[in-house]
């Protein structure tokens, strides 16, 4: 007998891209979650794990979605993303949103446009935290000098992923 979805059913599944393995969690009301990850994925999942969650592998729309990505095809994501952090957090990932594909932010602009001038730093961090990462594209944020500055999953998968959108042309 198949067990029911419920709210505490997630979805997961991963794909391959030019810059390593990519791995996605979503419930039906949207995406909880995209990152690179090497080995193991499961100390990704074990927030979820451990507030009960059921997890089973699926395909996703967003699999195709990422897939155009890396194909140079697609530059927007039409998905329901489920944004788990502060009040500010959501601020500032709702801003990056709105950096277009191929375009670059530096920090301190970002903290203009979120209501902290002075928040530069603050913006790394919320970029560092941003568990949707690609979709909400925090790989977008750069110093005011032009220098990339840093990437949770590494500098160089930053700068590929701005050389792919072709910020730097």
């Amino acid at each position: 007998m198949e067990k029911r979805e419920n709210s505490k059913t997630l979805f997961w599944n991963q794909i391959k891209s030019p810059i390593g393995n990519i791995f996605f969690v979503w419930k039906k009301e949207g995406v909880l979650l995209v990152g690179f990850i090497e080995g193991d994925y499961s100390e990704k999942l074990s927030d979820f794990i451990k507030d009960n969650f059921r997890i089973i592998r699926s395909t996703s729309p967003l699999e195709s979605q990422l897939k155009e990505y890396f194909e140079g095809v697609r530059k927007e994501f039409g998905l329901k993303l489920i944004m788990n952090g502060t009040p500010y957090q959501e601020k500032v990932w709702k801003e990056l949103l709105k950096v277009p594909y191929g375009e670059t932010i530096s920090y301190g602009e970002l903290a203009k446009r979120v209501g902290n001038p002075k928040g530069a730093r603050s913006i790394g961090m919320a970029a560092y935290l941003n568990r949707i990462g690609i979709i909400i594209p925090c790989h977008r944020v750069i110093r005011s000098s032009g220098d990339i500055g840093g990437y949770a999953s590494g500098v160089s998968k930053k700068r590929w992923l701005l050389e792919h959108e072709g910020a730097f042309e």
